[in-house]
């Protein structure tokens, strides 16, 4: 598990399969996203046609678009999404709300005195694609993206009261996304307990999804939340420990995935990269999904290490002689291309 070199070499092989071949494109994508590849991601998707594109290959696509300040691209592909699906009005609708998502998105990350024609434009789909729906939790979908375009307006008054709503409360059926935007509105309110709690639910349903686009979109919305909510410390301090304890339990691969989310939202902090590099070794693995082996050793050995994790790294390397291998390689490496210093 998390051995994605391999899957790499397995995706490969499925290309030559018309009826696979969407699926492999998209996983390729995925694996692309998650090691900040963003030309190779869209390299990728560009090999599906946009009118056979899933909602999550889409928002995979939008993102990596984001990710390379082309956010024009993005809305024109969600707005092509909705006109293919405008004689389908559950899917019509479900690309307005992404298309809404986005505008918030936009808003998130402009200055104060530059949000106000973003949110209108997300406030405006939101209304279109919840319009004439009767359903709770569309009604709930709609009401958190409209009390998050508040606390992006700094109107946090007009925000709580929408949160109120009996509709709001109840989250048992309520979808990842919104879990994840309600999530934000209640860190934004100071309401920290709520907003862990629904990070809680958010990250079980985003491992549930079935489609590898899904995931990889979810789990980046997610730890986004976690960081711009301020709660990232305090939310990698969790999964360092759950990871210890399934390490005590010898499920290494369950550890490794915990391991590696706190690495997500601290990865300066070395206890985190010791823990995660042990239990590497310890299942013999070079790898685990976008964090290589060597990245760690080296990452470890050039940080400032209190005298535990000092020891602690000295024990690992008594016990695991390619840690001091690669360390090594990493050495004679630079001396081999040494670095010209520039002339005064």
């Amino acid at each position: 598990m998390g051995n994605w070199p391999n899957c790499e070499e397995s995706l490969d092989a499925m290309l030559d399969t018309l009826l696979t071949r969407d699926k492999a494109f998209e996983w390729l994508a995925c694996l692309s996203f998650e090691q900040a590849a963003y030309e190779k991601t869209e390299y990728y998707l560009d090999h599906i046609q946009d009118s056979e594109l899933s909602l999550p290959a889409t928002r995979l696509k939008t993102m990596t678009y984001q990710k390379q300040n082309r956010v024009l691209e993005s809305i024109d592909l969600l707005q092509k999404k909705r006109e293919y699906n405008r004689s389908t009005k559950e899917r019509f609708d479900e690309f307005t709300f992404e298309l809404a998502e986005f505008y918030l998105s936009i808003a998130q990350n402009s200055p104060m005195n530059n949000r106000k024609e973003s949110l209108t434009q997300a406030r405006k789909l939101a209304g279109v694609a919840a319009r004439s729906q009767g359903d709770s939790l569309v009604r709930q979908r709609h009401d958190y993206l409209l009390a998050y375009s508040y606390v992006l307006e700094d109107q946090g008054d007009k925000a709580r009261s929408l949160t109120q709503r009996e509709h709001m409360q109840v989250f048992n059926r309520s979808s990842a996304n919104t879990l994840i935007t309600a999530a934000r509105v209640y860190g934004a309110l100071g309401n920290e307990t709520q907003a862990l709690y629904l990070l809680d639910m958010a990250k079980v349903k985003t491992e549930l999804g079935e489609m590898p686009a899904e995931q990889q979109t979810l789990q980046s919305r997610l730890i986004n939340a976690e960081k711009e909510s301020g709660l990232a410390h305090s939310r990698a301090d969790v999964f360092n420990e759950q990871g210890q304890q399934l390490f005590v339990k010898e499920a290494y691969q369950q550890a490794l995935a915990a391991f590696y989310h706190a690495l997500q939202l601290r990865p300066a902090l070395p206890a985190i990269a010791l823990n995660m590099l042990q239990t590497l070794l310890v299942e013999q693995q070079s790898s685990y999904r976008n964090v290589m082996l060597n990245d760690l050793v080296q990452q470890i050995h050039h940080s400032e290490l209190s005298e535990t994790n000092q020891q602690r790294f000295a024990r690992l390397q008594k016990k695991y002689p390619q840690i001091n291998e690669l360390l090594k390689a990493a050495n004679n490496a630079s001396a081999a291309n040494p670095v010209t210093p520039p002339y005064p």
